[in-house]
C-alpha cells in the first residue's frame, strides 16, 4: 500500500506547515507525519484486506521494476509501519533482496527514530493522550516558523508532562538504547520453604527511556518506563518498573515456586530499543529465539521466492 502510506504522510505533514519550515525541526514534523500515516494505513489495510496489518512482506525484481508480494507473511504497524527494519539496519541496504517498499524521498532515519518514539510514547501514555497533544499542538502552532524546542515543548505541555527524555533519546543516534536481562540466580530461602530469584537488568546502550526528565535524588528513582515481569512455575506473576537510568539494576522476589520467564519490556513499549532477544529468558528454553515461529515465516517464505525464481527464470 505504497499509495496510500505517501498520501498520507504527506497529508500529515500538512497539519504542521509552520515548523516544517524549521530545518531543524522538520525531523519531528516528518517523523510525527511517518508515525500517523502507519495508524491510518493499518485501517485501509484492515478495510481491504480484511485481515490486520500494515503491509505485506515482497521483493522486487528486474532492477526493482517488478514487486512480488507475500500475502501469508503480513507485517503490523509496529515494525513495517514505522519502518523498524530500517532503523535496525542502520540505513544499510542489502543486496538481495531488494525491499518491495518505496520510502518517501524526504525520510530519513532521524525521522524514523521520530516515529518509533512516538510509538512508544502511545504505548506507554495510550493514543487518546496522544491524540490529543498531537492535535492541540498543531493547532497551536504558528504559520510562520517555530523552532524544535517550540514544538517540544507544546507537545509535551498538550500532553501535560515534560517529554524532553523520550525525544532526548530519540534525537541523538550516537546513544543506542538497548535494555536486557543480564543474569538470573536461584537460591533457597533461608528461613522458609522458598525460592529467591534473583534478576540482574542492564542498561547496554548509553540511552535512557526513563519515563521522567527529572534527576533522581538519592536512592529514589525518577520514572518507571521500563517493566520487568516475572512469572512462575505454579502460574503466579509479578510486575515492577524501574527507571533505566543506572547501568543495571538487582530485583529480588521470594515465591513458592521457580521462576519459568523474565520479561524485560514484555509489551515492547520502547520501539528504540536496538536488540529485543535479549530482553526474555526463559527456564524451559535453550534459546530465547522464537526458533518454531522464525522457521514457519522462512519456510513460508522460501516457498513463495522460489515459484517466484522459477517463474522469472
Amino acid at each position: 500500500m505504497d499509495i496510500e502510506s505517501q498520501v498520507s504522510y504527506g497529508l500529515a505533514q500538512l497539519w504542521w506547515s509552520g515548523p516544517a519550515e524549521n530545518r531543524e525541526a522538520l525531523p519531528v514534523v516528518n517523523g510525527i507525519a511517518w508515525y500517523l500515516q502507519s495508524r491510518v494505513v493499518e485501517r485501509l489495510f484492515d478495510f481491504a484486506f480484511l485481515n490486520p496489518g500494515h503491509s505485506a512482506d515482497a521483493v522486487r525484481f528486474f532492477g526493482g521494476a517488478v514487486p512480488w508480494e507475500f500475502p501469508l507473511l503480513r507485517m503490523s504497524r509496529w515494525t513495517s509501519g514505522l519502518g523498524r527494519p530500517e532503523f535496525l539496519r542502520g540505513g544499510a541496504m542489502r543486496d538481495w533482496p531488494v525491499s518491495a517498499r518505496r520510502l518517501p524521498a524526504s525520510l530519513d532515519l532521524a525521522a524514523i527514530r521520530v516515529a518509533l518514539a512516538f510509538g512508544s510514547l502511545e504505548r506507554y501514555i495510550g493514543w487518546p493522550a496522544l491524540q490529543g497533544a498531537l492535535f492541540e499542538s498543531a493547532r497551536r502552532a504558528p504559520s510562520g516558523s517555530m523552532s524544535l524546542a517550540q514544538l517540544l515543548e507544546g507537545i509535551g505541555t498538550a500532553a501535560g508532562q515534560d517529554l524532553s527524555w523520550l525525544f532526548e533519546a530519540a534525537l541523538d543516534a550516537t546513544r543506542p538504547v538497548d535494555y536486557a536481562v543480564a543474569s538470573i540466580s536461584i537460591a533457597p530461602c533461608s528461613s522458609a520453604p522458598c525460592v529467591v530469584t534473583k534478576v540482574t537488568a542492564a542498561r547496554l546502550g548509553n540511552g535512557v527511556f526513563s519515563g521522567a526528565s527529572r534527576a533522581p535524588r538519592g536512592s529514589y528513582y525518577s520514572g518507571d518506563a521500563i517493566e520487568l515481569r516475572v512469572e512462575f512455575a505454579d502460574g503466579q506473576q509479578v510486575d515492577t518498573r524501574w527507571d533505566g537510568r543506572p547501568p543495571s539494576r538487582d530485583f529480588e522476589f521470594e515465591s513458592p515456586a521457580p521462576p519459568s520467564g523474565v520479561y524485560l519490556d514484555p509489551n515492547r513499549v520502547v520501539l528504540l530499543d536496538t536488540n529485543t532477544l535479549n530482553n526474555d529468558r526463559l527456564a524451559s528454553s535453550q534459546t530465547n529465539v522464537p526458533i518454531g515461529k522464525w522457521v514457519s515465516r522462512w519456510v513460508v517464505w522460501l516457498q513463495d521466492a522460489t515459484l517466484s525464481y522459477a517463474s522469472l527464470f
